[in-house]
Order: structure tokens, then sequence, then C-alpha cells
């Protein structure tokens, strides 16, 4: 039976004096697999900003978010839900050594 997961992440950048912002890169999706489906994804920024989807050549979702005017911080919330299929992994292909972190 598959799992979801509902994922949140949030990175905030803080300033003494309010600073004006260039375009910023955002990757947050995982990219669906044969055992990983993306039901759901949100973005939010603060300040305002202009949020632009594109697919970079290695097919991974990437946002260009262009926050508007002067702020003293940056705050970006990315959320999504996933589904996870439940996959037998072979885990005797292992050393032992790897089975736990760290590993060396």
């Amino acid at each position: 039976m598959p799992t979801r997961y509902d994922i949140v992440h949030t990175t905030l950048y803080r300033y003494s004096k309010p600073v004006t912002f260039g375009d910023h890169r955002v990757m947050f999706r995982p990219r669906d697999s044969h055992d990983l489906r993306v039901l759901a994804t949100d973005l939010k920024v603060s300040p305002n900003a202009i949020v632009r989807m594109i697919q970079d050549p290695h097919s991974n979702s990437v946002a260009l978010v262009q926050p508007l005017g002067a702020a003293t911080e940056l705050k970006v919330v990315c959320s999504f839900t996933i589904e996870r299929a439940d996959v037998m992994h072979d885990l005797s292909l292992l050393s032992p050594a790897a089975e736990f972190l760290p590993f060396a």
C-alpha cells in the first residue's frame, strides 16, 4: 500500500535594512518516478513575487522567482504532497557498513 507524505520546507533570509532582490531559482518539486507520484505542490513567497515555472534540460521543475519591491526579509515556503509506492528492494546488495548512517 502506498504511503502519503505532506512536506513543508521554509527558507527565510533576514537583512538588517531593506534590500532589493534579483531573480531566484527555486527547485522544490521532486520528479515523478516508478515509485513516487507528486499529488500536489504549492509555493508561497513573501514579499509578493512574480513566479514563472519552467523545466530545465534535466527535467527538473524550476520556479523562477522575482520578488517585488525592497524588504528586510525574504521567505519562501515550498510544500508538496507525494505518494510513495511500497517497493521491495534487495537489501542484500548493500554492504553491512552501508546499512546505517553515517557510513564510511
